[in-house]
């Protein structure tokens, strides 16, 4: 009888899984302490956050003002080449 107990409380056991008693405990405890690890992270890289946003909008900031130069230029050269006669084949021969 007494093996009969035992191996009936380890099925409950297995059925009911993380969810009975003092392993609930443990798990949510478990959960709890790696939680408080990823908000502790977080905080602490919450400096180095902004940093990288300050740093991204600088590098749009960046990015737009070549973007707007590079059209600049990009006009110029094309009004110098409408007014720079091309040589012809002929033109070439020395």
């Amino acid at each position: 009888m007494d093996k009969v107990e035992k191996r009936l409380a380890a099925e409950a056991k297995q059925v009911d899984g993380p969810v009975g008693g003092a392993d609930l405990r443990e798990y949510q405890t478990q959960v709890l302490l790696k939680l408080r690890a990823i908000r502790d992270t977080m905080l602490k890289e919450g400096s180095s956050l902004e940093q990288l946003r300050k740093e991204r909008d600088q590098a749009r900031n960046e990015r737009d003002a070549l973007k707007k130069q590079v059209d600049k230029l990009n006009y110029r050269v094309h009004h110098l080449k409408q007014h720079v006669p091309v040589p012809s084949p002929a033109d070439m021969k020395l």
